[in-house]
């Protein structure tokens, strides 16, 4: 994993694309002290191109994308990912991904508190900061082990009650990313997709011959 710092040091023009959340948020590293953000509201396939057009880049200028991978909108991440797919066939570039809550988590500077996103049935996704700021890596758990001292970031989809307590923090990638520049938050991958904390588990079955009985 590397951090912010790392990247804009060793790659010109850095762009990093957010649509974990209904705020969709593109920003453009074209000069490492001066980055360029835009953000919209729209539906995700739309907001994209709408904030690219915005920002002074030419695809084949990047050297390198940035993206969130969730957990979040499953739509607005994998209208990302397809994108980035299309932007590959054009040149390969290297690809890094972060996670929104993990993000959220380090930038806000606070200990022992929970950072939670609707995983729906239910169930809620959950990374931790315990006293000495240590961040724990994404879990999936039911409502009833959730741990107090919530925060929910703003503009993030539930379908579930929210839990007692939580309080809604800011979602804005181009402070938060300002705040971890530091810290290693993005993981080198070769191809864009969805996080997923869950994995298909399929059943294997060995097949017989069925005879009538004698």
């Amino acid at each position: 994993m590397v951090s912010l710092d790392s990247l804009l040091s060793s790659y010109s023009g850095v762009v990093v694309i957010d649509a974990a959340s209904s705020q969709i948020q593109v920003g453009w590293y074209g000069d490492v002290n001066r980055p360029v953000w835009r953000s919209s509201m729209e539906d995700a396939g739309e907001a994209l191109f709408h904030c690219l057009e915005g920002l002074p880049i030419h695809v084949r200028e990047i050297g390198a994308v940035v993206y969130c991978e969730g957990p979040g909108s499953l739509l607005g991440v994998r209208t990302v990912a397809t994108l980035i797919r299309t932007w590959q066939v054009l040149g390969q570039k290297p690809i890094f991904s972060f996670r929104s809550l993990e993000l959220v988590a380090l930038a806000s500077g606070e200990r022992e508190i929970g950072v939670i996103s609707d995983a729906r049935r239910e169930t809620w996704h959950l990374v931790e900061v315990d006293a000495d700021g240590h961040c724990g890596a994404v879990r999936r758990v039911s409502r009833e082990s959730l741990p107090c001292n919530l925060r929910l970031p703003e503009h993030f989809r539930t379908w579930a009650a929210l839990p007692a307590g939580v309080i809604r923090v800011p979602y804005d990638i181009s402070s938060m990313l300002h705040a971890t520049r530091a810290i290693p938050l993005f993981r080198p991958v070769d191809a864009p997709d969805a996080f997923a904390y869950d994995t298909n588990h399929y059943v294997t079955w060995t097949p017989q011959v069925h005879r009538a009985p004698q």
